[in-house]
């Protein structure tokens, strides 16, 4: 696991860090507001990739940055949105807002980018809930997150479908 400060990391959309975007991660992509999508934003070199972190916006950042209204009225810049409406905090296992998709929620353990060959970089963000002794013992609500490639020739075959 590499550590925060490493050389190693490659940011692939370094444009978000400056000017974050709240992203509804239950609605279909459809329903997205964004000015563009985020695949026409990232470049990933080739390579083999064993360790991907998703970082969030820290609230500071979020409430200078964020263009707009947000859903996260009251809750901090990322939250979860329940069906009666009421919003909750997205909770993450570090003090910083930041998701780890380590080899064990990788396909294959790694992610291969292959040069020459069109490569999508699909990362799930699932919504569970867990227990927090924050303020009492309560459910809240956290992410947990998985990658894999997917090579746009097999699409066109539809090799791995099922």
């Amino acid at each position: 696991m590499a550590d925060d400060g490493s050389p190693d990391w490659q940011e692939l959309a370094p444009q978000l860090a400056n000017q974050p975007r709240q992203i509804d991660l239950l609605s279909p992509i459809a329903d997205q507001t964004t000015e563009e999508p985020l695949e026409q934003i990232m470049t990933i070199p080739a390579g083999v990739y064993r360790q991907v972190r998703v970082r969030f916006a820290d609230d500071v950042l979020a409430r200078n940055r964020l263009q707009g209204e947000t859903a996260c009225a009251g809750a901090g810049s990322n939250c979860v949105v329940m069906g009666d409406n009421t919003v909750r905090p997205l909770l993450f296992d570090t003090a910083s807002p930041e998701l780890r998709i380590t080899p064990e929620r990788m396909a294959a353990a790694s992610l291969v980018i292959v040069s020459g060959v069109g490569n999508d970089l699909v990362i799930e963000l699932k919504p569970i809930w867990t227990l927090s002794g924050r303020g009492g013992m309560r459910l809240s609500p956290m992410l947990i997150g998985s990658a894999k490639v997917d090579r746009v020739e097999d699409r066109e075959l539809g090799v791995g479908e099922r």
